[in-house]
């Protein structure tokens, strides 16, 4: 069920790169030959192993050509049951046909476990779904959780579905931590700039410079293809700091003028973004060059993962 009800169905959404099931109890055909029979008989492994092959293939059976109609021919030779296995003739001793019953028997088992899986005490088969690279792993799980809805429906009374593992909790929670964090920085850092120059007007600016310099942010990370993934939400809540830091050391030497030298706003606000820029440059590329080797850590990751 979980192979051919559910796993082959989500393979088929949109974006799922693949699909793998631990934990099943596959089933296998074993032959179980007598080593003593094989040896009176002068008959080896690799013998039995080709017979069975052999026996159990569809093969090409030509053409029917019917007026203007053709028609493809296959020879099915499939075994469908189990008792069929020992019928296989193996090979001719003396004239007379060694079967496969005569070397040892059949049985229908299931294949050695080699993973095994619980949920609650209870056995439990998992699915494990990957996304195709370059995709929204958000849009993919809810596009699969949709599909699971659709497939829970289906299934046999008793049996049921559970996620386990969910990487969008993880990627929402990020994106809300960093909403959050903007939201509070920007009120926080505004209410100081209230108490340390009183004034609204001033205030407003320097909260303006967050909104202006994300909206700024999302553009380049369009043009340049990249996504919301844990490194660009770092670089967002780190960068967010650095510009209101700069917002304010700007808007309070434009301040300063305007209140101690009595220059005219325009004149005020040119002459003061002259004198300190060099200043807020050289502290934000010193700010660039610290961070700068985690960009190509980022980028050894990638090209290791694309290996």
């Amino acid at each position: 069920i979980a192979d051919k009800q559910i796993k082959r169905v989500l393979e088929t959404v949109d974006g799922v790169g693949e699909v793998s099931l631990t934990g099943a109890r596959e089933r296998q055909i074993r032959l179980l030959l007598d080593a003593e029979k094989l040896n009176a008989h002068s008959i080896t492994i690799s013998q039995v192993q080709r017979a069975v092959q052999n026996e159990n293939v569809e093969i090409p059976g030509g053409r029917i050509i019917r007026g203007e109609s053709e028609l493809g021919v296959r020879t099915l030779g499939r075994i469908d049951a189990i008792s069929q296995f020992d019928d296989i003739i193996v090979a001719n001793v003396n004239n007379a046909p060694i079967r496969l019953s005569d070397l040892g028997r059949v049985e229908d088992s299931f294949a050695e476990p080699r993973t095994w899986n619980s949920i609650e005490g209870k056995q439990a088969v998992t699915l494990d779904v990957r996304r195709q690279s370059g995709t929204n792993t958000v849009a993919i799980i809810d596009a699969v959780k949709k599909k699971m809805a659709d497939i829970q429906r289906t299934l046999p009374p008793g049996m049921s579905v559970r996620v386990i593992r969910d990487q969008s909790v993880f990627i929402n929670a990020s994106v809300n931590s960093l909403e959050e964090h903007l939201l509070f920085g920007s009120l926080l850092a505004s209410l100081i700039v209230f108490l340390f120059i009183r004034n609204l007007r001033s205030v407003v600016i320097a909260s303006l410079a967050i909104p202006t310099s994300v909206v700024a942010t999302f553009t380049l990370l369009k043009v340049m293809d990249f996504t919301l993934n844990n490194m660009t939400l770092l670089a967002l809540t780190l960068a967010v700091g650095i510009v209101f830091d700069d917002a304010i050391v700007v808007l309070e030497n434009i301040v300063r003028y305007l209140e101690e030298k009595r220059f005219a706003r325009r004149e005020a606000a040119i002459v003061a973004t002259r004198e300190i820029t060099l200043a807020v440059l050289a502290t934000t590329l010193s700010l660039v060059i610290i961070f700068l080797p985690v960009a190509f850590m980022s980028g050894y990751a990638r090209r290791y993962v694309n290996q």
